[in-house]
């Protein structure tokens, strides 16, 4: 699939640096390249490699900006009623 998605991108380049064109062999490059971009976002959808793709799959993405809690405070943020018991046992899924 990866080298597919390699291939796709290969041929994407190669068509667009096609410049002598008539208006009407322009508007199918155009098609084309249209087409040809929908096949490479479907290939990055079934590889996984789109965030969409990750959390439609399950797959937990951590964002790196979010304050990470340690355990001692996943306990007391659930005690308190910070965070649902549902998201405490998701953390602690994340943790193994």
């Amino acid at each position: 699939m990866v080298l597919l998605m390699a291939r796709k991108l290969d041929e994407r380049e190669t068509i667009a640096a096609q410049d002598d064109q008539t208006p009407a062999d322009r508007w199918r490059q155009q098609r084309t390249l249209k087409d040809i971009d929908r096949d490479i976002i479907a290939g990055l959808d079934q590889l996984l490699l789109a965030p969409n793709s990750r959390r439609r799959a399950g797959i937990e993405t951590v964002d790196p900006d979010k304050d990470v809690l340690s355990p001692l405070e996943r306990l007391m943020a659930r005690k308190h009623g910070d965070i649902t018991p549902e998201e405490y046992d998701r953390y602690k899924k994340l943790e193994k």
